[in-house]
Order: C-alpha cells, then structure tokens, then sequence
C-alpha cells in the first residue's frame, strides 16, 4: 500500500486574501441588493397603485386595504413573479453557454458585464421612484439581471485562483460572506422608514 501524501490547508483568511476581488464584489452585491430587497415590493406596488388611483401617488403601507393599493399590489407581484420566474429558466439556459465563454474569453469580461447590471439595476428603481418614468424599464433590467447571474463563473474563478485542496474553504468562506452581508443589508432596512428615503 503506497503511502498517501499528507495536505496542509491553509487558514481561511490566506484563502479568502487570495480571492479578495471576488469576496468585495460578493459584498458590494451583497450589501446592495440587501437594502433593495424590503423595499421594493413597496415601491412597485405603490408605483402601480397610483395607476389604479387616477395618477395620484397613494401611500400604501397605511392604506394596504384600498382598493387601488390592493390593484397595484396583485399587478406588482404579477411582474415580479413573471421577471423572476422567466429571468430563471433564461438563467438556466445560458448558464453553460456563459461557463463555456468564460473559459475561452476570461473571467473579466463576463464578472465586468455583471457588475454593470449591478449597478444598473438600483438607477431603473430610482427612475421610476423619483422621476416617476415608466416601470417596465426596471422589469426589463431585472429579467436580463436575473437571467445573467455569475454564479458560475465566480465559482470558475475561485477554482482559478485557489489550490484544490483549499477551495471547499474557499468557497465555503466566500457564500458565508455573502450570507452574512446580505442579512446584515437586510437588518439595516429597519432603520428606513419606507421608501420615500429612495425619494
């Protein structure tokens, strides 16, 4: 029987130093979309109340049993379910196909185009918030956003830059960061009132 050579892992901040890009990305991202994340039910369906409400803007987390509210909340969730649910299946898709450009293009461009979603999406719900455009913009954005998740090639990118036997570590401490942060951006919505502080 061949002796089996013994592997030292690293400690997990060695690890996490090394995909340090990736792991303040996750933060950004998830820090962000944290904060969207209890306000926007709000805000899209008090967006499609005043629809309902003959372009009079309604608050409806004082008054949720108006008939306009409740319109504009069943209408809210009809896209949000649609976007999500579409920008899903898409995902599921072009997953592979994105994985697949990743490796004969690099990381960045795919990890870059991301980001710029990212960003994006915040400036759509701003748009309709406070200069009362159009919504649908925003629903357009959250479906290719959706449909555009990198999961896949930030998890090709941390097997890129992390030895084999330390990426369970890796990917371990990147996932519980993201958990930590979201939940924390999540927490911090307590602290605003309703999203008239997007206004």
């Amino acid at each position: 029987m061949k002796p089996t050579k013994e592997v030292s892992l690293a400690p997990i901040h060695v690890v996490l130093w090394a995909i340090f890009p990736l792991l303040f990305l996750t933060i950004l991202e998830s820090l962000s979309y944290g904060l969207l994340v209890p306000v926007l039910p709000i805000a899209t369906t008090e967006y499609f109340a005043r629809e309902h409400n003959n372009g009079v803007p309604i608050d409806c987390v004082k008054f949720s049993n108006v008939t306009a509210c409740v319109q504009g909340s069943k209408e809210a969730n009809i896209w949000s379910s649609a976007t999500s649910s579409l920008g899903s299946l898409i995902s599921f898709i072009i997953t592979p196909l994105v994985g697949q450009g990743s490796d004969i293009y690099g990381r960045k461009p795919f990890l870059v185009a991301a980001q710029v979603l990212h960003v994006v999406y915040p400036f759509t719900i701003m748009l309709f918030c406070i200069y009362n455009h159009d919504i649908h913009i925003y629903f357009i954005v959250k479906f290719v956003y959706n449909s555009f998740l990198t999961g896949s090639v930030v998890a090709a990118s941390v097997a890129d830059t992390v030895s084999p036997h330390n990426r369970t570590t890796a990917y371990g401490g990147l996932f519980a960061i993201q958990s930590v942060f979201f939940s924390l951006a999540i927490a911090l919505t307590e602290y605003l009132n309703t999203v008239r502080h997007l206004q």
